[in-house]
């Protein structure tokens, strides 16, 4: 966390996809497939939010 806070390590570049708890299955099945590296499971969202792509991951 020091490192990511001092500016010395981009985990953005490590994330390609975001979803909401609620869609966790899906998270999984991007995953799997190789549409996606890496996803990040946001425990408080809503269903229904947006899928969001992070700059560098897969179009």
């Amino acid at each position: 966390i020091d490192h990511h806070r001092a500016g010395r390590l981009d985990l953005t570049g490590m994330v390609t996809s975001t979803h909401p708890l609620a869609d966790l299955a899906i998270a999984f099945d991007e995953v799997r497939s190789g549409e996606v590296l890496r996803t990040v499971i946001l425990p408080n969202s809503h269903t229904g939010a947006m899928t969001t792509d992070v700059p560098g991951g897969p179009t």
